[in-house]
């Protein structure tokens, strides 16, 4: 990894100081908007578009933009499923390979960063994908990497640097479907030029409201420690024997 590439291990994704990292920049599950075009004409993308809007949303507020997605059941299951893959996916690896965990990589350069499923020794990386059985028994007949994911693996490649990315494929009970997946160097080129024009377009709407997008770059990092701390506070606050009785109280006293 190059000099301009930040990982944050010291809280695991899907947390409020996750959330604030990666706010402000189009990360590698996003990827596949760079090079969208509207269904009018190869048109401008309006999902690309509204992208571009809450970016600059998040970086003069310092908050999430509040259409961001926030998954649906399809998610769920896979957020549930994704430890049970990367156990068997140990197994399958038969201790060649140790992973490791971050919560983000973030190449201030570029602007952008991944949120890895694991990297794994110090040349490969790992994503999950969860399927219905059907869809996931047609794949199997036919293996190729889905065209909706090919841009985010080739964004944790171009981030990290690293050699190649497995996808594992996850469909229980049936035997997973693991694909390596190496930098498709015309492909990067081309997601790397949407990256520029993406991150130019925030820096005008960030600009017509008085602002640079370093100085909000600047306050959001800043504020990166007080919202670690207040985060580990709020995973060691336990209920105590008198707030518990309140809670009761207030129960008692709605009915």
């Amino acid at each position: 990894m190059n000099k301009h590439t930040i990982i944050y291990d010291t809280f695991p994704q899907n947390t409020p100081p996750w959330e604030h990292v990666r706010l402000g920049m189009v990360t590698g599950s996003d990827f596949n908007l760079l090079l969208r075009r509207g269904k009018v004409k190869g048109g401008e993308s309006v999902t690309r578009r509204n992208r571009v809007h809450d970016c600059a949303h998040e970086l003069l507020t310092g908050e999430r933009a509040d259409n961001t997605w926030k998954g649906n059941r399809f998610t769920e299951r896979g957020h549930a499923q994704e430890k049970d893959a990367v156990a068997l996916y140990v197994e399958m690896m038969d201790g060649r390979e140790t992973l490791s965990f971050p919560a983000f990589i973030k190449d201030k350069h570029l602007r952008t960063g991944v949120s890895p499923d694991a990297l794994v020794g110090s040349d490969g990386g790992l994503e999950v994908k969860t399927m219905a059985g059907g869809l996931f028994l047609q794949l199997k007949r036919n293996p190729r990497v889905p065209p909706e994911h090919a841009a985010q693996l080739q964004a944790c490649l171009m981030v990290t640097e690293r050699s190649w990315w497995d996808l594992m494929v996850y469909s229980p009970p049936h035997t997973p479907l693991i694909m390596r997946v190496h930098p498709d160097r015309s492909h990067m080129a081309d997601l790397k030029a949407g990256l520029i024009a993406f991150n130019r377009e925030v820096d005008e709407v960030v600009l017509m409201e008085g602002k640079t997008v370093q100085t909000c770059q600047e306050s959001l990092e800043a504020r990166l420690s007080e919202v670690v701390d207040e985060w580990h506070e709020s995973q060691s606050i336990e209920l105590t024997p008198l707030a518990l009785s309140e809670l009761s109280s207030d129960g008692d006293g709605g009915q």
